[in-house]
């Protein structure tokens, strides 16, 4: 099970700009795509994903996240992948 720790230390990197830019660059690889697909199919990092979520200081940088067009196409991706 995700720790509280674990969480925080997503938290704290998901928060800060240059982790968004970052992860939007890591996104655009296609062998990111698909490790990423396999880590949202996992039922452990699912409840980790849905704690990290569920915390007020990250839903403004998920947000973020989710509005740039690399992260639109990989949720689009993700989704179509079933």
């Amino acid at each position: 099970m995700a720790t509280p720790e674990m969480q925080d230390a997503m938290v704290r990197t998901m928060s800060s700009p240059e982790m968004q830019d970052q992860m939007v660059e890591m996104m655009k690889q296609p062998e990111m795509q698909n490790t990423m697909i396999e880590i949202m199919n996992d039922p452990e990092m699912q409840n980790t994903m849905i704690g990290v979520m569920k915390r007020p200081e990250m839903q403004d940088a998920m947000v973020e996240i989710m509005q740039t067009p690399e992260m639109k196409k990989l949720i689009k991706t993700v989704l179509n992948e079933d």
